[in-house]
């Protein structure tokens, strides 16, 4: 009876959403996700090859550039996608799958970090979506509306370390048992994965990944200027140094000198 009651309030979430089968194939940390070849195309254009150094507005900046490398330890944008923190923070956005290992680990860092420089930076947590993938991002936002962020990051880390190599967590019966243990009301869950405000969340969410270009996961955009990839966010210590490095860039670009400086080789030009 109990599995009989699982099947059809599945078969209820499918038959309401027609969620995709395409999110069951999750993204690799170490490959581009084969499912964002839109978003991937964009990148080629708005990301600088590995072989370019630095981006030109920041050739007037003291911060020694031989320490980390663009297209190395990090990238930078050609044309830079500014953005208005609400508390004038730095924004670090992750952009995230579940059932991505080295995506929890990236979280595991910068939520760290941010403890120590809460009074500079704001780290977003951003699932990547799709138009053909939005199950992942359905039930994100869903957990959020209600009042669940903790159960949504614990599904990353659920999904990242337990069921690895198993029957993915989020889909099918699996979920509705996961669900349960965290003590949702299944009623109340259905009741927002169907509703129309997390309809048009996944679909900024959708608008998100296609404006910053995102082609892998995890992928960290930090002010809208660098981008940091699996490659850095493996570890906590390579990590950190490199947003050091970065935030250190984005503070004297922010500071009056820099400004100055930078108005006046413009007038040389």
């Amino acid at each position: 009876m109990k599995n009989r009651i699982s099947r059809l309030w599945w078969r209820g979430i499918v038959l309401a959403l027609y969620f995709p089968s395409a999110w069951a194939q999750a993204l690799d940390g170490t490959t581009s996700a084969k499912n964002l070849t839109s978003a991937a195309d964009a990148a080629e254009s708005a990301v600088t090859e590995p072989t370019e150094s630095g981006i030109s507005s920041d050739t007037n900046a003291s911060v020694d550039e031989s320490v980390f490398q663009d297209g190395k330890d990090y990238f930078s944008y050609t044309i830079p996608i500014k953005s208005t923190p609400i508390d004038g923070r730095i924004e670090v956005r992750l952009f995230f799958s579940y059932e991505c290992a080295y995506c929890l680990t990236a979280f595991d860092n910068l939520s760290l970090y941010q403890r120590l420089h809460d009074e500079q930076i704001r780290l977003i947590l951003q699932p990547i979506a799709t138009e053909d993938a939005l199950f992942g991002p359905n039930v994100y936002y869903s957990l959020n509306n209600l009042d669940r962020q903790d159960l949504a990051e614990l599904l990353l880390f659920d999904t990242a370390t337990e069921h690895q190599g198993k029957a993915s967590l989020v889909e099918g019966e699996n979920l509705y048992h996961w669900l349960i243990k965290h003590h949702v009301v299944l009623d109340q869950f259905l009741m927002q994965i169907k509703s129309q405000a997390v309809a048009e969340k996944a679909q900024e969410a959708v608008k998100a990944t296609e404006k910053y270009g995102v082609f892998t996961s995890p992928f960290v955009v930090v002010d809208g200027q660098y981008v940091l990839t699996s490659s850095t966010l493996y570890n906590d210590d390579y990590t950190f140094a490199v947003m050091d490095f970065l935030i250190s860039r984005i503070l004297q670009q922010q500071s009056p000198a820099f400004a100055n400086a930078s108005n006046n080789s413009n007038k040389i030009q």
